[in-house]
């Protein structure tokens, strides 16, 4: 006959591995809910690298359109200088149109005399 302590570690035994086998299911279950997890954090890192991407190039738009808008500001300012250049000159020229019609309304006047 097989000796009872044989027995008793065959029911030791069975009722280790029905231990073991309920652990290695929770860590399982805890694998799968890491690996979940992961996924979860690999979504938002490639969304977030996507709206990474859209604000870089919205930024490098951004820079764009203020080298345009310096370049136009540039440009504004020298029609304006060039605005006061034809001002002056008028105004010169106009100045120097009066005096000759006030010069040549004193020649006229000191003729008729």
């Amino acid at each position: 006959p097989t000796p009872e302590w044989v027995f008793e570690l065959q029911q030791q035994f069975r009722e280790d591995l029905t231990k073991f086998q309920a652990e290695f299911s929770g860590i399982s279950e805890e694998l799968n809910e890491i690996k979940v997890g992961i996924k979860a954090v690999n979504e938002v890192i490639k969304s977030s690298n996507e709206l990474m991407a859209s604000a870089k190039e919205r930024l490098t738009s951004a820079d764009e359109l203020m080298a345009s808008a310096r370049e136009r500001w540039t440009s504004a300012n020298e029609l304006m200088a060039s605005a006061r250049e034809h001002w002056t000159s008028a105004h010169t020229s106009l100045a120097s149109s009066n005096a000759r019609i006030e010069s040549a309304s004193l020649e006229k006047q000191i003729a008729l005399k």
